[in-house]
């Protein structure tokens, strides 16, 4: 009887895990303290990354009897779920640096009402 013949190695490789990135926050960024003080270009970064943000319901400059069109414009962009959406929906970097700073947006994905 002939011994029996060793099997080939069969090599077996874990393929990586597909590694997925976290959605980009403003949390952990160098960034000046005060929002006015916030360059432009990162205006530009959030919006490509499509950070999540979140706008105070119902609209606080309504609620403080400002009838401007940054009011109307709040009711606009005040929705958005990202940066992205934001700037889509009317809103430019002197509302975002003022609501970030006035606390009526967030870069987490819910804001607090008020």
């Amino acid at each position: 009887k002939k011994p029996a013949a060793a099997a080939p190695a069969v090599q077996v490789t874990a393929a990586p895990a597909e590694e997925v990135e976290p959605p980009a926050t403003m949390e952990g960024l160098d960034l000046p303290a005060k929002p006015t003080d916030w360059p432009k270009e990162l205006g530009q970064a959030l919006r490509a990354a499509r950070v999540p943000c979140a706008f105070v319901s119902p609209n606080p400059k309504r609620a403080r009897g400002n009838t401007s069109n940054s009011v109307l414009d709040y009711d606009q962009y005040m929705t958005a779920t990202t940066v992205d959406e934001f700037f889509s929906r009317k809103g430019n970097w002197g509302h975002l640096k003022y609501d970030v700073q006035s606390a009526a947006a967030s870069s987490r994905s819910s804001a607090a009402s008020t």
